[in-house]
């Protein structure tokens, strides 16, 4: 979030307008080649900008690219396996925030706030899927081959949290640039 703060800040400097807690509601290419825009913020009062240029920075959602036509281009089966643990007693260092560990089956992060540790297991779908095994199955399997991380995860309550599965293989949009 700091990493956001600074860039929001540079950028209102920079002459920016900045509208927090606000939602792109539609955007319309004119025939004039500007960009129709409508944009409601927190208290959803709808703003009206016209621009020249648009920079989706929608991230791997690419909202803007889909609604011109755009779609994302997959590579690869990678998945992420995330799951939320509650610690029990903090870190013996509790200045840290990350860790990561390969291990036979892919490799790990684990990131630790407040008393949360959030562990991913990075691995091949099809790698889980020929083996037979249930996300929860590949993610238990895939600690015991660790160190550092099942030690981490050791230091948690007895009852997981939620455990979750993402796509997280590399991807681009279809359409990187365009007029406008």
């Amino acid at each position: 979030h700091r990493f956001d703060e600074l860039l929001s800040r540079s950028a209102r400097e920079a002459g920016v307008t900045i509208l927090l807690l606000s939602k792109l509601t539609s955007i319309e290419r004119a025939r004039t080649h500007e960009w129709d825009v409508t944009i409601a913020d927190a208290q959803r009062q709808k703003h009206l900008l016209v621009a020249n240029s648009v920079v989706d920075a929608t991230g791997r959602n690419a909202f803007v690219a889909r609604t011109q036509g755009a779609r994302r281009i997959h590579h690869g089966d990678l998945v992420a396996i995330v799951r939320w643990l509650e610690l029990e007693e903090p870190p013996a260092r509790p200045h840290t925030m990350l860790t990561v560990e390969s291990c036979v089956f892919g490799w790990w992060s684990v990131s630790i706030a407040n008393r949360m540790l959030v562990a991913t297991l990075y691995t091949s779908m099809s790698m889980m899927r020929s083996a037979g095994a249930t996300s929860d199955e590949w993610w238990t399997g895939a600690l015991s081959d660790t160190q550092q991380i099942d030690r981490l995860v050791r230091n948690c309550g007895p009852t997981p949290g939620a455990t979750r599965v993402y796509s997280a293989c590399p991807s681009r949009s279809s359409r990187l640039a365009g007029d406008g």
